[in-house]
């Protein structure tokens, strides 16, 4: 492991990736690849996009990570129920991996989403994490930034949305 994600271990402990792709070799590779760089990271699987909307529904993910082309429900269907969620079940990102993002039925749909082409070298997953949890990090410290030039009323309603936040989070 790099020093520089051994850094982020401790930060990244408290959150929840899903990882959905019917192909259980993916998910596998997927899951030692995250292991091997980030500690304490919480991962659950789903191989269709119906089961991972159930998990969706019961449990606040930062990242979701889908396949498009899956059995029972495809990732454009479950991006399409995601989106029709109450907005605190939405995940903070989604990341379509696909080797069938050419198809220009699958663009329109998906421009809203970050997606990286299947096969894909396994550091640009990395990097696309690390980024999107340094993004995270960064709008975390902004808002408590914001919080020192409030009312102390304020300070509590935003300390109360924060626990909040960071009880669906984890």
């Amino acid at each position: 492991m790099s020093n520089s994600n051994k850094s982020n271990d401790q930060q990244m402990e408290n959150f929840n990736l899903l990882v959905v792709d019917d192909e259980k070799e993916m998910c596998e590779s997927i899951e030692l690849l995250l292991n091997d760089s980030f500690k304490n990271l919480n991962l659950s699987f789903a191989y269709n996009g119906q089961d991972a909307l159930e998990l969706i529904k019961k449990q606040k993910f930062l990242l979701v990570i889908t396949d498009l082309n899956m059995p029972m429900m495809n990732g454009i269907r479950m991006i399409e129920n995601i989106s029709s969620l109450p907005r605190e079940q939405h995940p903070n990102h989604i990341l379509v991996l696909s080797g069938y993002l050419e198809e220009t039925e699958y663009q329109g749909l998906i421009k809203k989403v970050n997606y990286m082409s299947k096969p894909f070298p396994p550091n640009h997953l990395i990097n696309f994490i690390q980024r999107m949890f340094d993004k995270y990090n960064k709008q975390k410290d902004e808002l408590n930034g914001q919080t020192s030039a409030m009312s102390d009323e304020e300070k509590i309603l935003i300390d109360g949305l924060e626990k909040m936040l960071t009880s669906k989070i984890s």
